[in-house]
This record gives structure tokens, C-alpha cells and sequence, in this order.
């Protein structure tokens, strides 16, 4: 009799979306061996009011457009939306959405934050996330995969520079999709650039 064929690989998910209210399960903000660790916030970061009226770096709020007020409600609209393990945007009292951020203070240029865990499906085709650059001395932004324990870490987005105050939306379609396996990894990698304002999320 001819043979079995082989099993098919697992089939993708359509979208590997990243609402960082929540992180996936095995994930973590302050990996082993990064220079420190990324910082959960609501509202807008430290560094942000330094100077009255002008914004100097990170946000001012998560990319839903939701804040909180000094009463603890909610203020601003959003587009919201379920998105990975997150929460729907809702109404009434709240502390607002959150999201991580690369705390760049008392930092040396160079410095790198890592955020990641394990991969959070069997099978990977594409990956979406928001970010946030904003500010004069604004360094990197990258999203890097590792296939298995010992393998090369590979980059498969980069971001580098100020990109304006708001939130901007990254989709990635690796050429070949990642697969669940011993030591995969992704791991967003923060590097703070020459100054303190350098403020991502």
C-alpha cells in the first residue's frame, strides 16, 4: 500500500493581534537579560508634562483614545474593539486603557527593554500591534522572533526615530509562518536613544 502522507501543519490563525490592557499567557515585561523592563501605564507617561501645555515624549493615553480624569472616569473616544486577550472599550468609571512603555530616564543610550514571551498560537501567519514614538532623542523599536532555544534571534520589524505624537498601527506577514515549538519566543525590544526624551510604547 502507498504510504501515509505526512500531517499537515497546523493551520494559522488569520491574525495574532496584541492589546497590551493584558499580556499573553508566558509573557513577561522584564525578561532575563534585558538592561531593565518595560513599565505598564495608564494615562500619559512621567516625562510627558515636564514643560506645561507641551507634550515632550511617549503618550498621553492607550491607542483606544480613552484617558482617565482626576474623578476616575473615563474621558475621550476610541475606537476600541476586542483584540487578542484585551478588553472591549468600555464606559463608566475606569482607570482608562493601558499599555507598556520604555521608561528612558536615567537610562545610557543603547539600553534595550524587552517585552515578549512564547508564541500565543500553534501557528503564526501574521501579527499586528500599535506603537508609539514620540519624542527629540527617540531611539528604536523592534519586534524579534526566535525559532528555538539556541537559534539566532531575527528582527521582523524595526522602527527607529520620532514618528509624531499618536499611535500608529504595524501588521507583519513573516515569509514563512512561526510555529510553536521548545524556546520560540517573540520579543518586542525597546532601545532608549540619546536623551530621556525617548518615551515608546
Amino acid at each position: 500500500s502507498p504510504p501515509h502522507p505526512p500531517n499537515p501543519p497546523p493551520s494559522p490563525p488569520p491574525f495574532a493581534a496584541f492589546d497590551m490592557e493584558f499580556l499573553p499567557d508566558g509573557w513577561s515585561a522584564a525578561m532575563p537579560g534585558a538592561d531593565f523592563g518595560w513599565t505598564r501605564q495608564a494615562g500619559m507617561t512621567p516625562s510627558r508634562g515636564m514643560q506645561q501645555y507641551v507634550p515632550l515624549t511617549g503618550p498621553a493615553h492607550d491607542h483606544s483614545g480613552r484617558w482617565s480624569g482626576e474623578d476616575g472616569r473615563v474621558a475621550g473616544g476610541g475606537r476600541g474593539g476586542k483584540s487578542g486577550r484585551g478588553s472591549p472599550t468600555r464606559s463608566g468609571p475606569s482607570t482608562g486603557g493601558h499599555y507598556y512603555f520604555v521608561e528612558s530616564s536615567e537610562r545610557r543610550a543603547g539600553d534595550e527593554a524587552w517585552l515578549g514571551g512564547p508564541l500565543p498560537f500553534e501557528c503564526v501567519a501574521s501579527i499586528g500591534f500599535h506603537y508609539h514614538m514620540f519624542g527629540s532623542s527617540m531611539g528604536a523599536l523592534e519586534l524579534r522572533h526566535r525559532a528555538h532555544e539556541g537559534a539566532v534571534w531575527t528582527t521582523l520589524w524595526h522602527g527607529h526615530g520620532s514618528a509624531g505624537d499618536e499611535w500608529h498601527r504595524a501588521e507583519i506577514r513573516p515569509q514563512s509562518p512561526l510555529v510553536q515549538g521548545p524556546g520560540a519566543l517573540l520579543r518586542f525590544v525597546g532601545i532608549v536613544g540619546r536623551g530621556y526624551l525617548s518615551d515608546m510604547a
